[in-house]
């Protein structure tokens, strides 16, 4: 149900620009833990994080974030020899750099999200053992094939498209996370 819920969603579409912009490897483990140690912090809260964090204020810094993302890759430009190769040459940045953006992206896209907190009150009324490896197992899925999309179609696009492409998309997820954190 969880792998279902997450086809399109901003982690899968953050999972597609990464995998489009580094070496789909990195990108994937990253995913891949982020969701293990969510999943497991969500089942064992569950669910109480949202208690005292109201779900408002973790969408308003996720959007904040999403936003920045955009801006900055909305700005970005090839004039210079030393971005035009990190942006170029992916075999420039190392395992852990792309791993990290990768965790932290889909740290900041789905803690408080409606799945996660779907996760945590699941396992507050089914085996939370069951509940935190389906989940994790669903998300994990969704992100290879986000990854899988972005290195072999969206990594296709020249430069500037693909630009353009990763900060709407960014736009497109801070703007979710605004409607539901103040809508």
């Amino acid at each position: 149900m969880v792998m279902l819920a997450e086809l399109g969603d901003r982690s899968q579409l953050a999972c597609m620009v990464l995998g489009s912009r580094t070496r789909p490897g990195p990108v994937l483990v990253g995913a891949v833990v982020a969701f293990f140690l969510l999943d497991g912090l969500a089942v064992l809260l569950g669910g109480a994080l949202g208690a005292f964090l109201p779900g408002w204020l973790l969408a308003a810094v996720a959007a904040a974030l999403f936003f920045t993302f955009a801006a900055q890759a909305w700005r970005a430009r090839n004039d210079g020899p030393e971005q035009a190769d990190a942006l170029s040459d992916p075999a420039k940045l190392t395992f852990r750099a792309i791993f990290w953006v990768a965790f932290t992206t889909l740290v900041v896209a789905e803690l408080g999200d409606k799945t996660w907190l779907a996760v945590g009150a699941r396992s507050a009324v089914g085996d939370p053992l069951a509940v935190w490896l389906g989940a994790t197992l669903g998300l994990s899925i969704t992100s290879a094939i986000g990854v899988l999309a972005g290195s072999l179609v969206l990594s296709r696009l020249p430069p500037r498209a693909l630009r353009l492409t990763t900060a709407v998309i960014f736009a497109m997820m801070g703007a979710a996370a605004l409607l539901r954190a103040f809508g």
